[in-house]
């Protein structure tokens, strides 16, 4: 039985690479700060916790969805910039 605990910052890490699925780019940045540093206290602490899988499946996630919700944001944002310019001028 292993008695190493989940790294709370690693569970973290795959919830909001999750959720980045649904707000699009604003949880990916975290997903990927968390999953880091969970990777990090992970190695440091090796007897005691655990969570490898969780911490890397947040960082691919949270990287994944950035790069596919950026583009998509853009193509959203840009006919919106050019009709409120087209809406300003004179």
């Amino acid at each position: 039985m292993d008695k190493r605990k989940n790294n709370r910052k690693a569970v973290w890490s795959l919830a909001l690479g999750f959720c980045t699925i649904l707000f699009a780019c604003l949880a990916g940045l975290p997903a990927i700060v968390l999953g880091v540093l969970a990777l990090y206290e992970i190695s440091r602490k090796r007897k005691q916790l655990k969570g490898e899988l969780l911490a890397v499946a947040g960082i691919v996630m949270g990287i994944v969805c950035n790069f596919l919700c950026t583009p998509i944001a853009w193509a959203l944002l840009i006919p919106a910039i050019q009709a409120l310019r087209a809406a300003i001028s004179p």
